[in-house]
């Protein structure tokens, strides 16, 4: 599994500038290479959310000299990482609702474009887009719409970021590839966030390089078939 399906979020420059209101959870009722993602995509147990960073030490902010590198402490970029790092904080916390953060296993199938976590009483699916991905390794950040991996249905909102990136003249979301740390590979996937305005945030976890995704409404399906959706909104 790895995906395959219309974005989930739209890309882009508008929107960006909105001020930031609390996310809020709104359940209705319904009946091979150190980037590689091909073929099925099984995350198995410990995925964890980006904005966990006590956990995860993924989400500390850019270091000064690479960031200055990649023109990420300009005054746009700058506001757009720390609107990028609440949104993230406050999509965590309203998606603990059901349970994000804690599923036995998930997977992403490109086929379909749906992104799913399994609990033992239920199951959880939403459709995906893959900003990019990082190989802590290698020290490296690959954009999704560069990865010959990732069907390009999968890419369209990370495309839509790098036509973003091109028109204001930032190039560190126009090059495919970035030698970067951790620091600022999770500032790249804040200021995305914070531009797209996306809904649903996921750092998934794999062998070599670590997706990054975004997600929209989630379908909850419990064990004797019944379901509802969650759909985040933002204020």
């Amino acid at each position: 599994m790895f995906p395959s399906g219309r974005p989930a979020h739209a890309s882009g420059a508008t929107g960006y500038r909105r001020p930031l209101l609390p996310a809020r959870a709104i359940t209705s009722l319904s009946p091979a290479s150190p980037h590689s993602s091909a073929g099925p995509y099984d995350g198995g147990n410990g995925a964890r959310l980006l904005a966990d960073s006590e956990r995860m030490g993924f989400f500390n902010r850019a270091g000064a000299s690479e960031a200055g590198a990649l023109g990420l402490d300009g005054d746009e970029l700058r506001l757009l990482r720390l609107q990028g790092e609440v949104l993230i904080g406050k999509l965590a916390q309203a998606h603990m609702s059901w349970g994000l953060g804690t599923a036995d296993r998930w997977g992403l199938d490109q086929q379909t474009g749906l992104l799913t976590w399994t609990f033992p009483d239920k199951t959880a699916t939403a459709p995906a887009q893959i900003l990019g991905s990082y190989n802590p390794s290698a020290g490296s950040w690959l954009w999704a719409w560069a990865n010959a991996s990732i069907l390009p249905e999968m890419s369209r909102t990370a495309a839509g970021i790098r036509e973003w990136g091109e028109a204001r003249g930032h190039s560190a979301f126009t090059e495919p590839k970035l030698q970067i740390g951790e620091e600022t590979a999770a500032a790249l996937a804040a200021v995305s966030v914070s531009v797209t305005r996306a809904t649903g945030f996921y750092r998934g976890s794999g062998r070599d390089a670590v997706p990054i995704i975004t997600f929209g409404p989630v379908t909850l399906t419990a064990q004797d078939g019944t379901a509802q959706t969650v759909q985040i909104e933002l204020g």
